[in-house]
């Protein structure tokens, strides 16, 4: 049939025209591929950022394990609680720590996947991290003698904390293995990240 025949040249036609149409404007498809990479960045991001909250909320309770005396009347239930409302402030911590690495990361530039941009995140995130955990630690023992967390005050007894350094040090030597431990688990964790994506 003449009209059938003209209908489907006229169909192919268009097809053709609107396949043109697509190759034309690719920046829809850019986009669309851009806002997907985003998503991929920041999936890899919050799984970095997990690292750092699990490594908080461990030291969290290591520090009830080593100051089990003082708060002998928290119950179980009760230190379930403060588990749980402290990964706000963990929460918080986290993000005004990693300010420069989340900065660093959400950078939309295509070197991001590069080895050496990734090796620059992994040290950023480690080094800030790692510094962070040192007073988390720290605190394990500082707390029994001061029966408060560590905080700006430290800055204004720095001569008597250096003087009491080497004393410190060897009492408690075990904290710099559980520190060390520490930065061996962020690495572990984090390498795993850069393997599965």
């Amino acid at each position: 049939d003449y009209i059938s025949v003209g209908a489907l040249i006229h169909q192919a036609k268009s097809l053709d025209l609107s396949l043109k149409a697509f190759w034309k404007f690719p920046p829809y498809f850019n986009y669309f591929c851009f806002m997907i990479q985003q998503f991929f960045y920041f999936k890899l991001l919050i799984q970095r950022l997990l690292i750092a909250l699990l490594l908080f909320s461990i030291c969290r309770i290591l520090f009830f394990i080593f100051n089990q005396n003082i708060f002998s009347s928290v119950s179980l239930a009760d230190f379930f609680l403060i588990m749980i409302y402290g990964l706000r402030f963990d929460i918080s911590a986290i993000i005004y720590l990693n300010g420069l690495f989340i900065f660093l990361h959400l950078l939309p530039f295509p070197f991001r996947g590069n080895k050496v941009y990734q090796r620059i995140l992994k040290i950023v995130f480690v080094l800030f991290n790692s510094i962070a955990l040192l007073f988390e630690i720290a605190d394990f023992i500082y707390f029994r003698f001061t029966h408060k967390r560590t905080s700006a005050d430290i800055f204004y007894i720095v001569s008597d904390v250096v003087n009491l350094l080497p004393q410190y040090l060897r009492e408690f030597w075990y904290l710099l293995l559980i520190w060390g431990g520490s930065i061996w688990l962020s690495l572990f964790l984090y390498n795993k990240t850069d393997k599965n994506n």
